[in-house]
């Protein structure tokens, strides 16, 4: 717009006017003996943002080189499977419910926003940034981010039974199905078997 604006009334000395609370990309330009020429000012000021805009989509980029390596967060806790229940979580059903779903309803969400080619999301306690592969990475703590492992820290139980049982009161939908050893158990238990109390002893053993 440069070139059809009347930037005659603008070609005076460069001076300071309002303060600001946060701080400019760019130092101000003060010119001293000579006319200040906008263009000039505007053309450094693409620069500056440009360079800012590149300065970001590093720290994303390092974020996600560290994903893919595979870096563990720090003291993870280990799931763990009910032992000796009839039923287990669905896991395939439970990964593949968007991680982005889970923070906007486990979550109070401040907003939701692009930088560069990655999808954030801030809400009062984490700044996310998410993968492809359902994986949201905190910028705050420094930790990334399974369906699972998010589950566990906002339901605070490593317990896969505890955290479909969760999922099912928040979403309304089971995540229980029958454990798939169960019923062999159950058929060499009921072989040779005489009464009920047979039977229960071999399930239990």
């Amino acid at each position: 717009m440069i070139d059809y604006v009347d930037d005659a009334p603008l070609r005076d000395m460069a001076r300071y006017y309002a303060k600001h609370e946060t701080a400019p990309l760019m130092n101000p330009l003060v010119v001293q003996g000579r006319l200040a020429r906008v263009d000039k000012i505007y053309s450094m000021a693409r620069q500056e943002l440009a360079k800012a805009r590149q300065e970001k989509e590093a720290r994303l980029a390092q974020a996600r080189e560290q994903h893919t390596r595979n870096i563990t967060p720090r003291a993870p806790r280990p799931m763990i499977v009910s032992g000796g229940s009839i039923v287990v979580a669905d896991m395939e059903r439970i990964k593949a419910i968007p991680i982005v779903k889970l923070i906007r309803m486990l979550e109070r969400v401040v907003s939701e926003y692009t930088e560069g080619t990655y999808n954030m999301i801030k809400t009062a306690t984490a700044k996310y940034s998410i993968m492809d592969d359902n994986v949201a990475h905190d910028f705050k703590s420094g930790e990334s981010y399974g369906v699972c492992a998010y589950l566990a820290k906002q339901f605070n139980t490593p317990v896969l039974n505890s955290i479909a049982r969760n999922l099912e009161k928040l979403l309304g939908d089971s995540f229980l199905i029958q454990d798939p050893t169960f019923g062999s158990v159950l058929q060499n238990a009921l072989e040779g078997a005489c009464s009920r109390q047979g039977v229960e002893r071999k399930v239990a053993d």
